[in-house]
């Protein structure tokens, strides 16, 4: 039964989470409601020691030691490419017999200097040669190209440095500001940037390749 989920035909289906180093919240990772998932974007994920910890048995995870995201891949049918693997940015170049994406996990911490983030991930992005770049995270930025909605401290011009990241690379949001929240606590609710997507070259249609974000 997995395996018919897994087939081409019916596209990848990717889950990007902030696990906010929950050790509950990865195990659930396997089992989430959505799933089964091909290919998993995460942020602050659990770790002891500074290793990932509560993954399942045969997934392949590029996670850098002490680092705040990874990406796990469950389909076995895909092929795995590490690209780079820092504590903020993972990314790796996922292939089958038809398509090959540039996948990356991203987490800009509150306190860290942004800008300086943003800018290793478009060096990152200037290094490769794939036409396809899908990118999933929690960056910590607000403007209203993605939400959320609802105020808070951050202004909105602390995201000016992820826009111009966006239109140099010429990337689609396809957040939706009205969506769920993709982190959620008792004080407030924020939806994180869930994809940008590079389209320049792509064949295949969206729904054919993002079934779950």
């Amino acid at each position: 039964m997995v395996q018919a989920q897994n087939k081409v035909r019916k596209g990848w289906r990717f889950l990007q989470a902030n696990l906010g180093r929950s050790r509950p919240a990865t195990s659930e990772i396997p089992t989430f409601r959505t799933g089964p998932h091909d290919v998993i974007l995460l942020q602050e994920p659990y770790t002891v020691d500074g290793s990932l910890t509560g993954t399942k048995l045969g997934w392949r995870a590029v996670y850098a030691q002490g680092g705040k995201t990874a990406i796990l891949v469950s389909n076995p049918a895909l092929d795995v490419v590490e690209l780079v693997k820092t504590v903020n940015i993972v990314g790796v170049q996922v292939s089958d017999r038809t398509l090959s994406v540039a996948v990356f996990s991203i987490y800009f911490p509150p306190s860290s200097d942004k800008a300086e983030l943003v800018a290793q991930l478009s060096a990152t992005l200037e290094g490769i040669k794939s036409s396809c770049i899908l990118i999933g995270g929690d960056i910590n930025m607000r403007h209203p190209l993605w939400g959320p909605e609802v105020k808070d401290h951050r202004s909105s011009d602390e995201g000016l440095p992820f826009v111009d990241f966006i239109i140099k690379h010429s990337l689609n949001i396809w957040n939706d500001p009205k969506s769920d929240p993709t982190f959620d606590t008792t004080r407030v609710k924020i939806v994180d940037i869930r994809g940008l997507m590079s389209l320049s070259r792509l064949q295949l249609s969206i729904s054919r390749l993002i079934r779950g974000m």
